[in-house]
């Protein structure tokens, strides 16, 4: 746990994976409120696979949910920017399916 050098929060770095060598993630909270405002990701030879920056957080009843989500650091200079809108909070369970898009595989995991 280290705090960060913008003075943004503390970023906390933790190891995972089971292989040698295992990658690191890297974590920056917010102190104050604690919400997760940037998540590094690695692999085992510490090279950045992904940046993911959250942002303009909202409050639905006791659950804070950032609207803005950021991903870059991609392979190829690939980026996602998701801008989440109407955000509601509801009781009803749905479920939902997604038709796999022409020319794409579809895997299924255990």
């Amino acid at each position: 746990i280290h705090e960060d050098k913008d003075s943004r929060g503390l970023w906390i770095s933790f190891r995972h994976g089971k292989l040698e060598p295992a990658g690191m993630s890297h974590l920056l909270l917010e102190p104050t409120s604690k919400l997760p405002l940037s998540l590094v990701l690695e692999n085992g030879s510490g090279k950045i696979i992904a940046k993911v920056t959250y942002g303009d957080w909202i409050t639905l009843g006791e659950c804070r949910q950032p609207q803005e989500i950021h991903i870059n650091g991609l392979d190829y200079g690939t980026e996602i920017r998701l801008k989440l809108s109407n955000v509601q909070l509801t009781n009803e369970g749905k479920q939902f399916s997604v038709p796999v898009p022409p020319g794409y595989g579809q895997q299924l995991l255990p």
